[in-house]
């Protein structure tokens, strides 16, 4: 059980990834126009400290991008083909790491790789594409390349969603760096924005009076700290955690 001492500063668990981990760690604490960065303390969860006591200081998480997810563990493990580096340490860290967050109704915003292993865990028991490029669909976008900010293209806001609620349009332009995407979604999840190809690029709640709160996006804000919805999100995501606290 966590002790809810009084603070000024919040506390925000940030999974550690090997991949451009400086980016999550600015958008953080200089990304929210309501929330200075001297009231955000960041705390780096990783498997290589097994740090899982760490979250219980926390007020919310942020599980960042990285390497694929293990087919294994949602089923698909004749597809290990189809995905790049694996690093099992890192998704048993990060699947129990979930289940002690689920516990403590910790308010949780997943990021690309977040967003997938939220979604396949056994909470919610759903599964990932393993490699968009290899699906037999036609006009499939640009999902990955080497710009600093990845290829852009447009997603569709569900007008019924949490998200359009926090974006307040149903199209926004996002980036990406990512070639697997959710296919099964978890139960008690809902899609709430896709691209033109049918990639999903959100999940949230179906019911929306679910706790924790959870902020499943496809895409990268923290590259895009400056953009308005970059900014949205993040506000949302601290605000909430405040009124949770409160």
């Amino acid at each position: 059980m966590r002790n809810f001492v009084k603070k000024n500063k919040l506390t925000i668990g940030l999974s550690y990834t090997d991949w451009r981990f400086d980016e999550y760690f600015h958008w953080l604490k200089h990304g929210s126009p309501s929330t200075n960065s001297d009231q955000i303390e960041i705390v780096v969860l990783t498997y290589e400290k097994n740090n899982y006591d760490d979250l219980l200081s926390c007020d919310g998480l942020v599980m960042s991008g990285g390497k694929d997810i293990n087919p294994q563990l949602y089923g698909k493990g004749n597809q290990v083909h189809k995905c790049g580096t694996l690093i099992p340490e890192r998704d048993e860290f990060e699947i129990n790491l979930l289940e002690k967050a689920f516990d403590l109704q910790i308010p949780m915003l997943g990021i690309c790789r977040g967003e997938q292993i939220i979604n396949i865990t056994k909470k919610f028991n759903g599964s990932l594409i393993c490699d968009i490029a290899s699906m037999d669909a036609i006009n499939i976008l640009l999902h990955s390349n080497n710009e600093p900010k990845g290829p852009r293209h447009e997603i569709k806001i569900e007008k019924d969603s949490l998200l359009y609620s926090i974006m307040g349009k149903d199209m926004i332009e996002v980036n990406s760096f990512h070639h697997q995407s959710v296919d099964k979604v978890g139960d008690g999840l809902r899609v709430s924005s896709r691209s033109s190809d049918g990639v999903i690029e959100s999940l949230e709640w179906v019911d929306k009076s679910m706790e924790p709160l959870l902020l499943l996006i496809q895409w990268h804000p923290e590259r895009l700290i400056d953009e308005e919805s970059s900014r949205r999100l993040l506000d949302y995501f601290y605000n909430t955690i405040k009124t949770k606290r409160n």
